[in-house]
């Protein structure tokens, strides 16, 4: 048999061919090569699975809070947002002049659109936290602009009661 490729070499240790093995005792130079073999792979076996740095897991820790902090501060602001749309929404319909309450009712449903953006934007960075409070955000939203459009309803037929 001649000397065969690396490969060769490799792979028939690993099946324990006899035709190799034979081969073996008459090549110093093959042999010498399968002891290597043999040696790197006891070495392999003996080796752990390497911890990560003690610094890594504290970076990771640091960046989780961090994000939750995030996450907490944004959810406080589409709460106040929504808030205050709210407020805006129930100071119109209280209000006595039909004109005030629409022109505030177009300011408020502006403030909203430029919120809900604001809100997306920031939910598109931060979309693997705030995906949770996708739907509560839809929702609310929805409850606003039909709050809104019943109102804007209803001030609309209260004006034309006034002017007719």
């Amino acid at each position: 048999m001649t000397c065969p490729d690396r490969y060769t070499l490799f792979a028939g240790l690993e099946e324990a061919d006899t035709a190799l093995a034979a081969h073996l005792e008459q090549c110093p130079s093959c042999r010498a090569a399968a002891s290597a073999e043999r040696a790197l792979d006891g070495a392999l076996d003996h080796l752990r699975d390497p911890a990560p740095p003690a610094e890594l897991l504290l970076a990771v820790m640091r960046r989780v809070d961090e994000a939750a902090a995030h996450a907490q501060r944004a959810r406080r602001q589409t709460l106040w947002v929504l808030a205050m749309a709210t407020a805006v929404v129930v100071a119109a319909f209280l209000s006595s002049d039909p004109k005030h309450a629409v022109h505030s009712l177009l300011e408020t449903l502006g403030s909203v659109s430029a919120a809900r953006i604001a809100v997306v934007s920031l939910g598109r960075t931060l979309a693997p936290l705030l995906s949770k409070l996708a739907i509560p955000m839809i929702a609310a939203q929805a409850l606003l602009l039909l709050g809104a459009a019943l109102l804007f309803n209803r001030l609309l037929a209260t004006g034309a009661r006034s002017q007719g």
